[in-house]
């Protein structure tokens, strides 16, 4: 970041600053050209032009081998649009269908090329869905499953869930990484930095809280049961809350989130010396929930 200053000029009744000549030359701008500006919650001021990047299609390939996953995430979040995936020999059908199964969770790529030696893979941007609008579907996906978690446990209703919910949680990652590498200043994203990194910091807990949700085994025991009713209620107060700045009940929600650990405490205890391992385990990892959404409230602001 390079950090240029300049003295305010004055014009009649108003004030002018001038902008730095490189900048507007690497952005073609000049007199009638029309550029956006984002106030900031502290003061500051983030111009751009109506456009803030030229359209570039990115493309990348990479070799199918045991890191394949791993760098298939760092292709697509660099935002590359056209990701070809290279077999130096031929692959078996369960591989293939392991390629098929991990592409299903990302919601903008797909497949538009194939044979023996390769996959091209096609990732599209979506402008219509907000920063905002992905963070309420996480949440509601993830209301729904400790419902249904309430309910009986469905598997195969909490795996369709949990398969929304990555692909949700992976568009919403993009839009922001987009959002600070591109500076993309449109009346769905009119967010600060500041937020944006609460929106990511938020929607991971959220996902580490549906895979804790999903590999739990059905619960039976009625206090064990209530706890989670409990601990439902007070998530999505806090999740809520921080969705709408609603920093009035940040106080009473931390408040709120100690006293249920503290008189769940004893639950663990009981549940302890009775030595049932499969019950101890879910009071564990119920506790973990908590503390998730423990600090989700704190991040509201």
């Amino acid at each position: 970041m390079k950090i240029i200053e300049r003295n305010l000029q004055e014009l009649g009744k108003s004030l002018f600053v001038s902008l730095p000549k490189d900048w507007a030359n690497t952005f073609k701008l000049k007199k009638g050209s029309k550029i956006k500006m984002v106030v900031g919650e502290r003061g500051f001021i983030s111009i751009a032009p109506e456009f803030t990047n030229i359209e570039k299609q990115k493309e990348t390939e990479m070799e199918f081998d045991r890191h394949f996953k791993r760098k298939f995430f760092r292709e697509y979040f660099m935002g590359n649009e056209k990701i070809t995936i290279l077999f130096n020999k031929k692959i078996k059908e369960t591989e293939r269908k392991e390629i098929y199964s991990f592409l299903k969770r990302f919601m903008t790529v797909q497949i538009i090329e194939e044979n023996e030696s390769k996959i091209i893979l096609k990732s599209f941007k979506i402008e219509e869905l907000s920063i905002e609008e992905c963070m309420k579907r996480l949440y509601f996906i993830s209301l729904n499953m400790m419902e249904e978690l309430i309910a009986g446990k469905n598997k195969v209703m909490l795996s369709e869930m949990r398969d929304n919910m990555t692909k949700f949680y992976y568009l919403l990652v993009m839009q922001i990484r987009r959002y600070l590498e591109e500076g993309k200043f449109t009346k769905e994203n009119q967010i600060s930095l500041i937020r944006a990194m609460d929106y990511r910091m938020i929607s991971e807990k959220m996902q580490r809280i549906v895979e804790i949700i999903q590999n739990l085994e059905e619960i039976k025991d009625l206090e064990v049961a209530s706890f989670l009713k409990e601990i439902k209620d007070y998530y999505a107060k806090s999740a809520l809350s921080f969705i709408n700045s609603n920093y009035e009940k940040a106080p009473y929600l931390w408040e709120e989130g100690e006293r249920i650990e503290r008189e769940n405490k004893r639950l663990l205890n009981k549940i302890e010396k009775l030595k049932n391992n499969i019950m101890y385990k879910q009071v564990l990892d119920l506790f973990q929930i908590l503390r998730y959404a423990r600090e989700i409230s704190s991040l509201i602001r």
